[in-house]
């Protein structure tokens, strides 16, 4: 924790006003950059209102992050949303004495229909509010136009290509906009980048990482047009949404990347990573073409990524661990694993399996889902192989001590089932060296608040435990969302 030197940074000290009822007006006391500071956490329509408060007075005008999303202004019905907000932002800018800014953001949403502006007109005023926070010296810059539908912007709007040129840019956050190709990407500041529903192709990706030469973190979600994404050596951390649209091959050689993420579809994308990763998840929250296909993709990704120190793997991933079992899954790496799991028989078989695989693990996290919904008809041929065989079942429950090192494990679950209650008892059983199992459980619903059914079950959950060996010392039981 800091402390603040108030003589240090210039400000005068100010004397504490008295207020009509003889109370000392504490906050009149408090030096104007300590005002600065606290208003700093709130939004820019917030900020403004300050002004009616007299410790704060002109202060907003000061500030050095600034934040207009449309979302703010919906709720008053008497003028259209977004007659307000350009109205708005164009008052921030008119009066705002800060010699820099710091973060500048826009946020679009579907209100823009009832502005019954141009979208000329539209267009030119983002292109003044941006140029207005390049002459401040933007840092942070965020452009989120929104979209119709998926892949359908709200309005066609294409960057200034004053800004792919900018000096003080260390992050840029992009969003269904369109990028010109035609100029000289120079941004030798810029450490984080972020693409959003944007049409990339292969030769401006590469020109864009070439004129970046500070690039640290890549982050591409729902974009179309890649076929090759080649990483230079600077780059370090790279999370990536796979667009489902997307029919053809995406290839990622990154030769030097610390860390990656990467969800979505998982049907077309292939992996060059280095065997050295910090950090790596697999998130497929969507279907792929055919049980065959995602099997077969599933696993080379796992391959791929099998030695990365902290491993997420969400329930896909688990379910192929099981149907093949523990070949080719070892890792002498591996210290940290989260898992995302749904309570089935054949998804226990793929945690033990990640376990039997993970001889250094020290750290388990597991999330277990309230259902054993899957998302396509095809995966319903894992439910129907589905009632685990005795033979697989009796030899995963003979592996002793395939945790030798497994010290912390952490369930998060919203329903306590049969599926939490045999996994604590399989891993007090087979890690000697267990130090503590933090059950949570959450609640669900309005204020994610606990029922009477979730507190039942939670006793049961402390009764089947309390006849297990070990688990008086180790395990410790969390009711979150409990209601006093």
């Amino acid at each position: 924790m800091e402390l603040l030197d108030v003589g240090a940074c210039g400000a005068a000290v100010k004397k504490c006003k008295v207020s009509e009822f003889g109370e000392e007006d504490r906050i009149s006391c408090i030096p104007d950059p300590v005002l600065a500071y606290i208003m700093s956490f709130l939004s820019t329509k917030d900020a403004v209102k300050t002004m009616l408060l007299k410790p704060f007075g002109k202060l907003w005008t000061t500030r050095s992050n600034l934040d207009f999303y449309v979302c703010l202004f919906e709720e008053l019905p008497t003028t259209p949303p977004m007659n307000r907000w350009f109205s708005f932002v164009d008052h921030v800018l008119l009066h705002h004495e800060a010699p820099t800014v710091t973060q500048f953001r826009l946020k679009f949403g579907r209100t823009i229909y009832s502005s019954g502006l141009e979208s000329g007109k539209i267009v030119e005023k983002i292109d003044s509010w941006i140029n207005f926070a390049v002459r401040k010296k933007v840092e942070v810059l965020e452009v989120d136009i929104g979209r119709r539908c998926r892949y359908e912007p709200i309005f066609d709007y294409h960057l200034p290509s004053f800004i792919l040129r900018s000096d003080t840019l260390t992050e840029l956050n992009l969003a269904s906009c369109s990028l010109a190709t035609e100029v000289g990407i120079q941004m030798k500041s810029l450490k984080t980048l972020s693409l959003g529903t944007i049409l990339l192709d292969d030769t401006f990706m590469e020109e864009m990482l070439a004129g970046c030469p500070s690039l640290e973190t890549l982050i591409i979600n729902d974009c179309q047009g890649l076929h090759l994404l080649k990483l230079p050596h600077h780059v370090k951390d790279l999370k990536i949404t796979l667009d489902e649209s997307e029919m053809s091959l995406l290839e990622i050689i990154a030769p030097k990347l610390n860390s990656i993420s990467v969800s979505g579809a998982i049907d077309f994308v292939n992996l060059k990573v280095p065997s050295s990763l910090s950090a790596a998840a697999l998130n497929f929250f969507r279907g792929g073409k055919s049980f065959i296909s995602r099997q077969r993709n599933i696993w080379l990704l796992l391959s791929d990524i099998k030695h990365a120190v902290q491993l997420r793997v969400c329930h896909w991933c688990v379910l192929e661990l099981a149907v093949r079992e523990w070949n080719g899954c070892l890792s002498l790496t591996r210290k940290s694993v989260v898992v995302e799991t749904k309570p089935t028989r054949w998804h226990f078989l793929g945690i033990v399996s990640l376990l039997r695989n993970s001889p250094k693990l020290e750290v388990l996290t597991v999330f277990i889902e309230s259902d054993t919904f899957l998302f396509t008809w095809d995966d319903i041929r894992h439910e129907t192989l589905g009632k685990l065989p005795s033979s697989q079942m009796q030899r995963t429950m003979k592996f002793n001590e395939i945790c030798c090192q497994l010290k912390i494990v952490n369930i998060q679950v919203h329903i306590v089932n049969s599926f939490a209650i045999q996994l604590v008892k399989f891993l007090l059983r087979s890690s000697n060296c267990l130090e503590q199992v933090v059950i949570s459980i959450e609640g669900r619903g309005q204020g994610n608040q606990l029922s009477e059914y979730h507190i039942e079950k939670s006793m049961r959950l402390y009764e089947e435990l309390s006849h297990c060996p070990r688990a008086s010392k180790k395990v410790i039981i969390r009711l979150r969302g409990l209601k006093c």
